[in-house]
Order: C-alpha cells, then sequence, then structure tokens
C-alpha cells in the first residue's frame, strides 16, 4: 500500500460517510443518488432526473406515487411554475400555471408546449388566480400556500386532489387543516428531492372516490 494509501486507512475511520465510502454512493450504478438524478440535479442546478429531464421539485416518493396514476385526461393548475409545468404538460391534458416572479415567468414562457398556459400574477389575483375554471389536481408550491388553498379548493372537479410541497413546513400548517376540515384525507411522502440534502415532504389531499384512484 502507498504513503498515501496507508494515510487514509488510518483517518478513514473518523470521516464522515460521505468521505469514507465514495464509491458506493457516488460511483456505483445503482446508487439512488445516481438513479434519482439527483447527483445530476446537483450538478446541473436544475430539478431534472437521470437523463437530464425536467420534473417536480418535490421528493421522490411522492414522484413515483404520481406518475403511473397521472391519465392524459386531466387538468392540473400549479402555483408556482418551472419544471415541474413541462413535467405535468407531457402527461396530461392541460396545465395552467401561476407565477409571481416576473423575471422566472420570462424565462419559462418560451419553454412551456401548446397545453400548457404560464400566467403572470402578484398578491390578491396571485392567490385567485384559479377561480373561473376546474381541474383535477391543484399543486400547491408558491408563495403565500394557505392563502391559495382557501381561494382555490372550490376549483376543484368531483374527485379532484391537492398536491401540496413541503408540508414540513409549520407556517403552513393553517392551510393544511383547512383542507382537513373540508373533508381532505392526507397522505404524505417524507424523502429526499431534487438538488436539496434535507428530507422534505409532499402530502397529497384526497376524498372519496378520486382521479389518483387512492
Amino acid at each position: 500500500m502507498s504513503l498515501a494509501g496507508r494515510a487514509f486507512a488510518r483517518v478513514r475511520p473518523r470521516l464522515p460517510m460521505v468521505l469514507r465510502d465514495p464509491p458506493e454512493l457516488f460511483l456505483a450504478k445503482n446508487s439512488a443518488l445516481r438513479t434519482t438524478g439527483w447527483l445530476r440535479s446537483r450538478r446541473e442546478h436544475a430539478s431534472v432526473n437521470d437523463a437530464g429531464e425536467p420534473i417536480p421539485w418535490i421528493t421522490y416518493a411522492a414522484m413515483r406515487f404520481l406518475e403511473p396514476r397521472v391519465g392524459k385526461d386531466l387538468r392540473v393548475f400549479e402555483f408556482g411554475s418551472g419544471y415541474s409545468t413541462l413535467w405535468w404538460a407531457k402527461r396530461v391534458k392541460r396545465v395552467v400555471a401561476v407565477e409571481h416572479d416576473a423575471e422566472w415567468h420570462k424565462r419559462m414562457a418560451d419553454r412551456v408546449p401548446v397545453n400548457a398556459e404560464l400566467r403572470f400574477a402578484v398578491g390578491d389575483d396571485y392567490i385567485r388566480s384559479a377561480i373561473g375554471e376546474t381541474y383535477d389536481i391543484i399543486v400547491n408550491d408558491g408563495i403565500r400556500r394557505p392563502d391559495c388553498a382557501i381561494h382555490s379548493v372550490k376549483s376543484l372537479r368531483p374527485g379532484g386532489v391537492y398536491v401540496w410541497d413541503n408540508t414540513n413546513e409549520r407556517a403552513d400548517e393553517d392551510g393544511h387543516r383547512y383542507l382537513e376540515q373540508a373533508g381532505f384525507k392526507r397522505l404524505d411522502f417524507w424523502g429526499m428531492c431534487p438538488l436539496m440534502v434535507m428530507e422534505s415532504c409532499t402530502s397529497v389531499f384526497y376524498r372519496g372516490k378520486n382521479c389518483l384512484a387512492i
């Protein structure tokens, strides 16, 4: 063993796992960090999978739950736009997303396909932007989330579901309770998500017979 190798062997037990076992964590083809696309998302600083395709910035567990249940006949509304808008547009009939950040809206406007509509709104216009149409799925992943929930829940079709990201955030608990008091059950998906190193939670709120067959 080389001098460097002997030195590493001595300090290895005291190193954090991420430094102690790099082959298993980063290089193995079946490493979850690789197969989920997490490594690529960190490298590209974007919410993408292992093939570089856009994915929602939600937990991988929630994504795996949603993907086989999403049908081509569904209509989706998003509070907050981004790579998730592209992901939904590839899988459903229509997506409407509202964005409060003018610069990000401009950046995404040229990327959305014909079955996606990207709106810009601020203030009360933002939280009320789902009013006037009905949707099968409403995704709450933008700003003022409790307010958005209160003003958009009536825009869900019968059997519609609510997807709420970062439900581990205690600041939004009033909004979670509002949906539960309105008769929704809650299904939590904890785990890692693209880019981030900490656990998060994405929740699906649903009632009775619903479009995801929960």
